[in-house]
């Protein structure tokens, strides 16, 4: 996995009523409450559009900011992601 620091924008006035998927912000939940992490935002688009926008958690702990959907930080990518149980 590579992890780059990019300024990731998205505006949140474009993007007031945000969809979401089932579960994802349940799973990042979980990863906050283990202290994995300690904010996400969550994007998911295909060729089609945006199929999921969020964000849970908090941006900055020590002055208790939540996170935003237009915060700026680090992007973990995957080049290929890869389902459970198939071959690498």
């Amino acid at each position: 996995m590579r992890t780059l620091l990019l300024p990731f924008v998205v505006s949140s006035l474009a993007f007031a009523d945000t969809p979401k998927l089932p579960g994802i912000g349940e799973a990042m939940e979980k990863m906050i409450a283990q202290h994995e992490v300690a904010g996400v935002v969550t994007v998911v688009a295909n060729k089609d559009g945006l199929l999921h926008l969020e964000a849970n958690g908090m941006a900055d702990i020590g002055k208790q900011k939540p996170m935003s959907v237009d915060a700026m930080g680090w992007i973990a990518s995957l080049p290929q992601p890869k389902a459970p149980g198939t071959k690498q």
